[in-house]
């Protein structure tokens, strides 16, 4: 097995369960990749090498402080997207141009 982060999954299951109930304005893929990438840079990594350390780290974040520790960083990474996304969002009050 190679090294891997198991953190990535972790933060990637829990973005993906509760991705329909943060409020951001654009719910898009890139937004999404955002709110992510900013979830990982906040957290610390869990490296393994070993599908017995993978089950460690997941059984450790069954642990309420554990998993609360990530939906903060949800939390906060939603709140940095929300204000401000990387790309422009449409104006609700302009007309849709179809051309």
């Amino acid at each position: 097995m190679k090294m891997v982060n198991v953190l990535e999954e972790i933060a990637w299951e829990v973005l993906n369960e509760h991705w329909d109930h943060l409020d951001l304005l654009c719910k898009c893929e890139q937004c999404k990749g955002d709110v992510y990438a900013l979830m990982m840079n906040a957290l610390p990594p869990r490296y393994v090498t070993t599908d017995a350390g993978r089950v460690f780290i997941k059984v450790e974040f069954m642990n309420e402080q554990s998993l609360t520790n990530v939906l903060c960083q949800l939390a906060k990474a939603a709140e940095i997207v929300a204000v401000k996304p990387s790309h422009p969002l449409p104006n609700p009050d302009l007309p849709t141009v179809v051309e």
